[in-house]
């Protein structure tokens, strides 16, 4: 749904005079008040795109809603706008070194249980740290040629089976609860090339119906290739498969016993330290 509407918001500026590209825009106020279930034969939807008179400040807006035949086009399954700006923000690097992948394979442990997504979108393929509130993800980017072969236009914003993995692999924080994405404040894309990218998602806050996470995604050198900003996720339920819950917490486990055994071998590193400053 977000790369048909940037698509669609694109080609609002393709087809005015001069025709113009104007690169990758920014995503803001997404909001996603109803699924589109896509059953096995397809679904039909409409894409209705508004573009705004430029701005003083060069910026262009185009509103995007998303309907479908499921509710006969009368309301709103998607929504937001896309916004091209003279100048984009560089996202900062990663601040901090990834610690080594845990020993865990979510097609074994995770995909088919609380993963319900299929083999397309199957694409986090580790976890490099995870708790409640935060996690990294190792996520993996297939070839453009193997997915969108008979595309007649490249994606805008890259691989939308990439950015699903960004948006299910925060739901192996919280396995008690089933969760449903609801709105995203914001979305800046760099693009993402090479064989993975890098996932850190943490917790913003949460109460008793909604959590709200923040995401940066950088490739292996550290540069950050997508950002995004208040995405909202709503409680639909409890989680009641036991055994899957099981293995996820295993998967909780494995960080915190990782994390206590680096923070004991530091503390014994800085206790060796101050012996022999003695002696």
């Amino acid at each position: 749904g977000i790369e048909a509407m940037a698509q669609v918001a694109t080609a609002c500026f393709r087809v005015s005079p001069g025709g113009e590209s104007l690169g990758r825009p920014r995503l803001e106020n997404l909001e996603f008040p109803r699924p589109i279930v896509v059953p096995a034969e397809g679904r039909a939807i409409r894409i209705y795109a508004q573009a705004e008179e430029t701005q003083a400040d060069g910026s262009r807006r185009v509103r995007v809603r998303i309907r479908s035949s499921v509710s006969q086009y009368d309301v709103d399954h998607f929504r937001g706008e896309c916004v091209w700006v003279r100048r984009t923000e560089k996202l900062p690097r990663a601040s901090v070194e990834r610690p080594p992948e845990l020993a865990f394979d979510p097609k074994d442990g995770l995909y088919g249980t609380i993963f319900f997504q299929g083999p397309m979108f199957q694409n986090v393929v580790a976890y490099h740290d995870i708790s409640s509130k935060h996690c990294i993800a190792k996520v993996g980017v297939p070839g453009h040629s193997e997915l969108y072969a008979g595309l007649k236009h490249s994606v805008v914003l890259d691989l939308p089976v990439v950015r699903d993995a960004f948006l299910h692999a925060v739901q192996a924080c919280v396995p008690e609860y089933r969760i449903l994405p609801i709105s995203i404040d914001s979305l800046d894309v760099r693009g993402f090339r090479g064989g993975h990218v890098f996932l850190d998602a943490r917790e913003r806050q949460r109460n008793d119906k909604e959590f709200v996470y923040d995401l940066d995604v950088y490739d292996a050198s550290g540069k950050c290739v997508e950002r995004m900003r208040g995405y909202r996720c709503r409680i639909l339920d409890e989680y009641r498969d036991e055994a899957a819950i099981a293995r996820v917490r295993l998967l909780h486990d494995m960080a915190a016993q990782r994390k206590n055994a680096s923070a004991q071998a530091t503390s014994t590193e800085l206790e060796q330290g101050g012996v022999d400053a003695i002696v």
